[in-house]
């Protein structure tokens, strides 16, 4: 069972998204954040929402080309 809320670094571990990856869906608003208390505080990943808007199919996430050059050669 993983943990309701997940630092970014977590979550890439996890995932296997990049930081960068994963902040630029944070910026787009498909990966759930708990709302920060101040600015510049830790950024934390809703990990139980993320994983609802999957399991419903309401997140696609990107596949970058160079993986899904790999994926199509398996």
């Amino acid at each position: 069972m993983s943990a309701s809320v997940q630092t970014i670094n977590k979550f890439c571990e996890e995932t296997g998204m990049s930081r960068t990856k994963v902040k630029e869906l944070i910026n787009d608003c498909v990966i759930p954040v708990i709302p920060q208390e101040r600015s510049g505080s830790l950024v934390l990943i809703n990990k139980l929402e993320f994983d609802r808007r999957i399991a419903a199919n309401q997140i696609t996430l990107p596949v970058s080309p160079r993986k899904r050059k790999q994926l199509e050669e398996e």
